[in-house]
């Protein structure tokens, strides 16, 4: 900043040759601390473990997050810190829109599709699944009540030709999941189907899909995180809360 003030400066040089250069200071430098980012429990223990002072770290860890301080001692400077949020694994966004309340609706030919995306042992029992899910084609009636002699299936009647028989459709699938990205907790997932009988006739009957029980099976997945998490970091202070 420019200055109207004058002051008076008397230079005794010792040698033959005086230089006075004149211009800004360069500024103090200010350690502002580093903040690491985890994508995983097994990337946030390995910083945790070679960043940070054992005895004056502290990790504090939420429902969706956590957060480690390296060396809380340090107290005249910005501290250094890691953070992680639990981030879904890619098959679970793959099935979001369904593992809810909610859930999601397909149609026949959706639901086919869905179900030739998946891994082998995504899905117990897919291909009978699938196969029965083809068969619906052949359904001569979808008006009726169709869960009221088997509480666990959908009973439909086909015919193919002469031929007359019956195709079943599970009121439950079940799905082998991992949760968080990485966690190698993989836990066995109840999914719901119902089915939407048509209001008219030129409507296409829709199946339902949805998870009731997400709320427990994440629950399940946290604790597994925070227990691997707490195992990889013993002897270190690590406690539920934010910090």
């Amino acid at each position: 900043m420019a200055s109207n003030e004058s002051c008076e400066v008397k230079v005794i040089p010792e040698g033959k040759e005086l230089i006075i250069r004149h211009g800004d200071a360069p500024e103090i430098f200010t350690y502002q601390g580093v903040s690491y980012t985890a994508r995983s429990v097994d990337a946030f223990v390995s910083l945790v473990k070679t960043k940070g002072v054992k005895e004056r770290s502290v990790v504090c860890y939420t429902d969706d997050s956590a957060k480690a301080i390296l060396d809380d001692g340090i107290v005249d400077r910005p501290q250094d810190t890691v953070s992680l949020a639990f981030a879904n694994s890619v098959r679970f966004a793959e099935w979001e829109g369904i593992l809810t309340k909610k859930g999601s609706v397909f149609d026949q030919k959706g639901l086919v599709d869905f179900l030739s995306r998946r891994e082998p042992d995504e899905v117990v029992g897919i291909d009978l699944f699938k196969a029965a899910l083809e068969n619906f084609k052949y359904v001569t009636n979808i008006q009726g009540d169709f869960s009221r002699v088997d509480d666990h299936n959908y009973t439909f009647m086909i015919k193919v030709g002469e031929a007359e028989g019956s195709v079943k459709l599970p009121k439950i699938i079940e799905v082998n999941m991992e949760i968080f990205q990485e966690s190698g907790f993989f836990q066995t997932m109840e999914v719901e189907l119902e089915f939407l009988k048509p209001k008219s006739e030129t409507e296409k009957p829709l199946f339902k899909l949805s998870c009731p029980k997400i709320g427990r099976y994440r629950e399940k997945a946290l604790e597994a995180e925070i227990g691997r998490m707490k195992e990889s970091l013993e002897g270190y202070l690590v406690v539920a809360g934010n910090c």
